[in-house]
């Protein structure tokens, strides 16, 4: 997906109030571009003032990645300038993976206490939690590259802030208290670069590092094994455990860095762990199948004996075709 570059307002900021074009699930979107066929989350209506006195928001609200309006799929990319200001009824608010941008006061003056920046968003604009005095904790992803002027002024209460980029984000922001009352969560090789960047008195490693690393190593290699499976006509050898890894992995990969802990680590390396023993045990069971042959099996298709395609090798004499345009009988005890 190509990235979405907005109007330039010392970091990227987008368009003022501006009346939506559609609703889902009460959340209310303006069609950011038809060509990239993506949206941005916005207020229910400029003219609604009885929306903005109150906030157009309340209670627990999840965005998704994606919506569907007549038959189109949009993705969702940002958040509006005050698309959330005043919503002093909103409690929580989920923010999707998907997200590239935060407008100008999106969040300014709601009683959220924690907020989560996923790792897409590049810049996080003016005043955009400003007033948020219940504020209490702040993550922001790995691909934030800027914060604008007044972005936390108000947050009283704000007490750590986890910033997972590896380099510190230009700030231009007021901190008023922040410099010495709230702790800064960064990754250990970055602590130096945001001490002399981000001026905060106290500044700490954050949390579960070296599993965040792991994780990503892992994850990255169950997509790559799994796809190459799923790119094959060997799809169904793996069954359960190709769908458990599946699932983790469509879970998994919507979560920000910052969210995944030794749980979701272990719950990954358990179906990875069985997703690879299941693959061996079909290895081990093709007699005089060379070395060099095996790692070609990602890519095949089984017949028997009478030339129709099976799902899975099967007692006695199998066929099998290879990615490179061979063809072996093998015989399975």
């Amino acid at each position: 997906m190509k990235k979405i570059i907005p109007f330039v307002f010392f970091v990227i900021n987008p368009l003022f109030t501006i009346a939506y074009d559609f609703e889902v699930n009460d959340i209310y979107y303006f069609i950011y571009s038809y060509i990239e066929k993506s949206v941005i989350v916005v207020y229910r209506s400029e003219s609604d003032l009885d929306a903005h006195s109150n906030g157009s928001y309340a209670g627990d609200i999840v965005i998704p990645k994606s919506v569907t309006y007549e038959g189109e799929t949009y993705d969702v990319v940002g958040i509006n300038a005050q698309a959330f200001e005043n919503c002093n009824r909103l409690t929580s608010v989920t923010l999707p993976i998907s997200l590239q941008f935060i407008g100008m006061e999106a969040f300014s003056d709601c009683n959220i206490t924690s907020l989560d920046i996923p790792d897409n968003v590049t810049s996080i604009a003016t005043n955009a939690l400003d007033g948020c005095r219940w504020l209490t904790e702040l993550r922001i992803g790995r691909s934030i590259k800027g914060i604008g002027t007044f972005a936390f002024a108000g947050c009283e209460h704000l007490r750590d802030i986890y910033c997972y980029a590896e380099t510190p984000p230009a700030i231009n922001t007021y901190y008023g208290g922040l410099v010495s009352k709230a702790t800064l969560h960064v990754l250990s090789g970055s602590i130096e670069s945001y001490r002399t960047s981000w001026y905060f008195k106290k500044i700490v490693p954050v949390e579960n590092e070296e599993i965040l690393a792991h994780y990503d190593s892992l994850l990255v290699s169950a997509k790559t094994k799994l796809a190459t499976a799923r790119e094959s006509d060997a799809l169904d050898f793996f069954d359960e455990e190709d769908d458990i890894l599946q699932a983790i992995i469509d879970e998994q990969s919507d979560l920000s860095s910052y969210q995944i802990g030794e749980t979701e680590y272990n719950a990954l390396k358990q179906a990875y762990d069985a997703f690879m023993v299941k693959m061996h045990d079909i290895i081990d069971s093709i007699e005089n199948v060379s070395e060099n042959i095996v790692p070609n099996l990602f890519s095949i298709s089984i017949y028997d004996p009478f030339g129709l395609c099976i799902k899975k090798p099967q007692k006695g004499i199998n066929i099998i075709r290879y990615s490179n345009g061979t063809t072996r009988k093998v015989l399975v005890k």
